[in-house]
């Protein structure tokens, strides 16, 4: 009986101390998630659109998408930010997505994922061979940033499909499903943004 109450006694005092933590850390969880935030939006610009940008506007949902104006000094739109998600092969896959005045994608990063270490994950993968070989036919891929995420570059909605679909996105090897659902996501919020006129 007295085991049964000292370990009653350190489950109550460990609940109580992490319920503690929690809230003592939450602001600064809170602040460290929206820095995080606001440099991805920058990361997914064009260098061309970040040197005119004034500002980025407060979010406002549509259809599951979080939409972002980047405004120049005037006011004018110069580009959309997109924050929205699809569905992976082990889950959600949040994204950010840069579109410009006619549609197209001017970047793309994931914001959280969980895929498959090794397959899926590869969504976040710097390999410069890969983006070489891209870059062959893509002149706006970087290098130094995710190849997969690269590829989506300057592209609409009408080649936003994986090769095998007749669309311009090569697929991460042994990750079909990861693929396709960040290219679906992707063309379906352009969709979404151009059908409200944004």
């Amino acid at each position: 009986m007295k085991s049964i109450i000292t370990l009653l006694l350190i489950c109550l005092i460990s609940a109580i101390s992490l319920t503690y933590i929690n809230q003592l850390t939450a602001k600064q969880r809170s602040e460290n998630q929206n820095k995080k935030l606001q440099e991805a939006k920058k990361n997914v610009l064009s260098d061309e659109i970040k040197n005119k940008m004034a500002s980025i506007s407060e979010a406002i949902e549509i259809e599951n998408v979080k939409v972002y104006k980047v405004l120049d000094a005037q006011g004018g739109k110069l580009a959309i930010i997109a924050e929205f998600s699809g569905q992976g092969f082990a889950g959600d896959i949040k994204l950010l997505a840069a579109i410009d005045n006619d549609y197209k994608v001017l970047g793309l990063k994931p914001l959280s994922h969980s895929e498959t270490p090794g397959l899926g994950a590869k969504i976040e993968e710097v390999n410069s061979s890969i983006a070489q070989k891209i870059k062959q036919t893509n002149k706006l891929v970087d290098e130094k940033k995710p190849w997969f995420c690269e590829q989506f570059k300057g592209l609409g909605i009408e080649k936003l499909k994986l090769k095998k679909e007749g669309g311009e996105i090569d697929a991460i090897t042994a990750s079909t499903i990861t693929s396709r659902a960040v290219t679906n996501a992707v063309s379906k919020t352009i969709e979404v943004i151009k059908s409200k006129g944004l």
